[in-house]
């Protein structure tokens, strides 16, 4: 019996196809139509759930407490809530009508299990409450708060949210990643150092630049933000050149202050200081003081071009 082409690909198909005539991938094979009736379609449906999830505290059970101050997102001003059952007013004070005795037996807190608490979407009061909660890392990150704090720190779990930042956090590493193998070796080294980034080993054995290169890239992967804030930043000149005249001994250290080796001139006080820090501050601001240090500097130190 002679085959059909809803059989699959037959000899003269094969042929055919060395020939240069056809290709057997022209041919579409069999649907199993037994299969594709007994399977669903999953239909998308919107989430009855919204998660918080902890980032701190116990990975059983945490009770955050229902009455805190939060930040009203309409006014931007810190309001006292307190969550009650059967009460659709967050806001204490809101709530005067509302029975003490009621309130002391309704008082309601968000319960977190294994560092995750589902509210239901309708409880309206409920999600305002996390949303403007301190502990909420969306509201703590936001300037002008910072006497306002929370012991337990959590976000709300939004799973496009957290591929978009994976995403972005991609770009960043690929971005830091290509400058980091692509700068000129003057430029990787200056910043290498104001990095920590060790040009030696713990022997006083000098890395050769394929190995600070190396190194250098494995850091803005891990640290991209770091490291494309300040690799064109002026600071890095600043920390070179103070670190060369620091340990060439340009530059002396004593009773907490910083004077010039030859002549021993006062440079600054350093009050304390991160020597390298105060001296890197000092080159940096914008004065006449600072700029006789810069300009002194540079006849001591030059800087890798």
């Amino acid at each position: 019996m002679p085959r059909t082409k809803s059989d699959g690909v037959s000899l003269s198909h094969v042929q055919q196809s060395m020939n240069g005539n056809s290709s057997p991938l022209d041919f579409n094979p069999p649907i199993d139509h037994h299969v594709l009736s007994g399977s669903k379609i999953q239909e998308e449906s919107e989430p009855e759930w919204v998660i918080f999830k902890l980032k701190n505290g116990s990975k059983n059970k945490v009770l955050l407490d229902g009455t805190a101050d939060i930040l009203d997102q309409k006014t931007k001003k810190v309001r006292r809530a307190r969550l009650l059952n059967g009460v659709q007013s967050l806001w204490l004070d809101e709530q005067k009508d509302v029975d003490p005795n009621y309130a002391r037996l309704n008082r309601r807190s968000i319960e977190f299990i294994k560092r995750v608490a589902k509210i239901h979407v309708t409880d309206e009061v409920a999600l305002e409450f996390m949303r403007s909660h301190f502990g909420n890392e969306e509201v703590s990150s936001q300037g002008g708060y910072s006497k306002y704090h929370s012991n337990y720190k959590f976000f709300e779990y939004n799973i496009n949210k957290i591929a978009e930042e994976a995403e972005k956090r991609s770009r960043l590493e690929f971005e830091a990643f290509q400058l980091a193998v692509t700068v000129d070796e003057p430029t990787m080294r200056k910043h290498a150092i104001y990095l920590n980034i060790k040009l030696g080993d713990e022997f006083g054995f000098k890395k050769d630049p394929k190995t600070i290169r190396y190194e250098y890239g494995q850091f803005a992967k891990t640290y991209p933000e770091l490291f494309l804030e300040t690799i064109k930043s002026e600071v890095i000149d600043a920390n070179f050149m103070v670190r060369t005249a620091i340990q060439n001994g340009f530059i002396s250290i004593n009773n907490g202050s910083a004077y010039f080796s030859q002549g021993g001139s006062l440079i600054c006080s350093l009050g304390g200081d991160n020597p390298v820090k105060a001296l890197c501050d000092l080159y940096l601001r914008k004065t006449p003081d600072s700029e006789s240090f810069k300009n002194q500097l540079k006849e001591l130190v030059k800087i890798p071009s």
